[in-house]
């Protein structure tokens, strides 16, 4: 009788177990498979001002993600000008004004994609 119930109990605690097991492998496929994002897209080499304006998009990437829109005191370095807030599909995207004048083609940070990108 007693190895009986051992048995039993036995069989409990693993579908237990296996439950607990099943209930977690979401998250823990979700957390192997999740991709980590860069710093920085691509290895460019950054003058100074172009570092300054990329440290303002980190800035204003903060506020975003506290629910701010940057005012227009934060500019870029080069051209003194505000940067550029639009909204597309209920993201707001923060660009750099002249970002050619950095030598790219794009400077920007969003509320969905907290990490400022540069792109040639």
């Amino acid at each position: 009788m007693k190895s009986r119930v051992g048995v039993v109990l036995l069989w409990i605690i693993l579908c237990v177990c296996i439950s607990i097991i099943a209930i977690q492998a979401p998250k823990l496929i979700s957390a192997l498979t999740k991709e980590e994002k860069p710093i920085r897209y691509g290895t460019y080499s950054t003058d100074a001002q172009t570092n300054q304006c990329i440290n303002n998009l980190w800035h204003i990437s903060k506020l975003l993600q506290q629910g701010k829109l940057p005012g227009k005191d934060i500019v870029c370095p080069v051209s003194k000008n505000p940067y550029v807030v639009t909204t597309i599909e209920g993201d707001a995207v923060v660009r750099c004004p002249n970002p050619e004048l950095h030598g790219f083609a794009e400077i920007l940070v969003s509320k969905k994609a907290p990490v400022p990108e540069v792109r040639k």
